[in-house]
């Protein structure tokens, strides 16, 4: 299949759309805004449009939006050149970043932008704390990306699929994963997400720990463990 069906896993019928949407998005040269709660994974979203469209063969560079300065943008749309850019947590780009952003999107032939956000930008941009050009500019094409309790049925397939992933890592053998320990995953919240469920996927694999949302480790510990196995 292609980027979406190999990239964004899951059965459910919000899987669908999002893999139905990033599709639709890629075909357009629209800058696009991604939504979601923190762990949804925003930069895979971004990552998933950026490969099935026109730019697939350019580069795909990744930013930070808090403490990136008009600066460093020059240099990342120099670097992007051809491809696209990922802004994580647009809100966090600083008044002047904001207006720099906005000129160099209005450039012809720029790199196409994608800006991910956990936050209701248009709430932000009412109050003043967000561009309102930059905000519609973005608004023009949008991702939702649900959290797993709203696709519960999507959250066996995504462990096994992060478990296989760590086995294959760690070179260990792909443990059993009975239907106890599965109804037990698809019965938890997961306030942190696709991020959360990897780490307790990893932790199984590792025969560590019986997997849950909590954990014996706070959520920024373990956030920070798994991106350093990923």
């Amino acid at each position: 299949g292609d980027a979406a069906a190999r990239l964004l896993r899951g059965a459910s019928a919000l899987s669908e759309r999002m893999r139905a949407d990033a599709r639709a998005v890629a075909r357009t040269m629209a800058d696009v805004l991604i939504t979601g709660e923190p762990g949804v994974g925003t930069a895979k979203m971004a990552e998933v449009v950026h490969l099935l469209s026109a730019q697939s063969r350019g580069p795909f560079v990744k930013i930070a939006g808090a403490g990136t300065t008009p600066d460093t943008l020059a240099e990342t749309f120099d670097t992007a050149d051809g491809g696209s850019i990922f802004i994580d947590e647009v809100a966090g780009l600083g008044q002047p970043a904001q207006f720099a952003l906005l000129e160099h999107m209005e450039t012809p032939a720029a790199p196409r932008v994608f800006a991910g956000t956990y936050q209701d930008l248009a709430d932000l941009a009412e109050q003043g704390r967000f561009n309102p050009d930059l905000y519609y500019r973005l608004e023009a094409a949008r991702i939702h990306i649900p959290p797993l309790r709203e696709r519960r049925e999507d959250i066996p397939v995504l462990f096994r699929h992060y478990v296989e992933i760590a086995c294959e890592q760690a070179a260990l053998p792909m443990p059993d994963i009975p239907t106890d320990v599965t109804q037990r995953l698809m019965a938890q919240d997961w306030p942190g997400n696709a991020r959360a469920l990897m780490n307790a996927a990893m932790r199984y694999a590792m025969g560590l720990a019986e997997p849950d949302a909590d954990g014996a480790l706070g959520l920024s510990e373990r956030m920070a463990e798994v991106e350093r196995a990923f």
